[in-house]
C-alpha cells in the first residue's frame, strides 16, 4: 500500500512535509518510502496531469490511496472540486480524496496566529486576532496579507519554517483541519489494506 499526495505548488509539499510527523501517528507510514508528496507547477499543470496519475494509480503494482489537495483561489468551491472529481472519475480509479484550500495555504498560516507571531518578527499576535478581516481566516487574500508583513516573502523557506510552529490541533482555517483530518484518517490505515 502507498499514499501519494498531489499538490499544485511546491510550497504546499514543504508545508505538508513539514509537519508529516505532527499528523502521522503509526510507525509504518514513511515520508518518501510509501507516503509521496508530488507538487506540480501551478493548478493547471496538476489538472493536465491528473488523469495519467490516476490511470497509473488504478493500475499500479500495489494499491495506492490518492490525495488530491487544490487551492481555491477565486473559483466556487463546488464547481472546482466537481471539476478534479470527473478528470479522475473519467479513469475509474476509486480510492481517492479531494481536498480544497480555502482560498490558498497562506490562509492556513492565518489559522494560527501563534505560528505567525514565531516566525515574523515584530508580529502581535493579539493585535492580528483583534483585527475583523483575520476573525476568519479564510476570508483575506492570505499571500497578498503576508507580504503585507514580509514584503520579501518566499513561499517555500516559509512554508517550511513555518510548519515547525503550526499546531495542527489549533488552527482556526475550517479548510486546514478538513484537510488534515483527511490526511489522519488515511494514516491511521493499516498499511496491509
Amino acid at each position: 500500500m502507498r499514499i501519494e499526495i498531489l499538490v499544485e505548488e511546491p510550497s504546499m509539499k514543504a508545508f505538508l512535509e513539514g509537519i508529516f510527523d505532527k499528523i502521522n501517528s503509526s510507525p509504518n507510514w514513511k515520508l518518501n518510502e510509501n507516503v509521496f508528496i508530488r507538487s506540480f507547477e501551478g493548478k493547471s499543470h496538476l489538472k493536465k496531469a491528473l488523469p495519467t496519475k490516476a490511470k497509473v494509480y488504478k493500475n499500479f503494482h500495489e494499491p495506492v490511496k490518492l490525495v488530491v489537495i487544490h487551492d481555491q483561489d477565486s473559483s466556487d468551491c463546488k464547481t472546482l472540486k466537481d471539476s478534479l472529481t470527473a478528470l479522475i472519475s473519467s479513469t475509474n480509479f476509486t480510492n481517492y480524496k479531494i481536498r480544497i484550500v480555502c482560498k490558498e495555504l497562506e490562509n492556513w498560516y492565518f489559522g494560527d496566529i501563534n505560528a505567525l507571531e514565531e516566525v515574523i518578527p515584530g508580529l502581535s499576535s493579539k493585535n492580528l486576532k483583534n483585527k475583523a478581516k483575520f476573525r476568519n481566516p479564510e476570508k483575506p487574500n492570505g499571500k497578498e496579507e503576508l507580504r503585507k508583513f514580509l514584503p520579501g516573502y518566499g513561499a517555500i523557506g516559509f512554508a517550511t519554517e513555518i510548519a515547525q510552529f503550526i499546531d495542527i490541533d489549533n488552527n482556526r482555517a475550517e479548510s486546514f483541519n478538513q484537510t488534515i483530518a483527511v490526511l489522519q484518517n488515511i494514516l491511521s490505515d493499516e498499511i496491509n489494506q
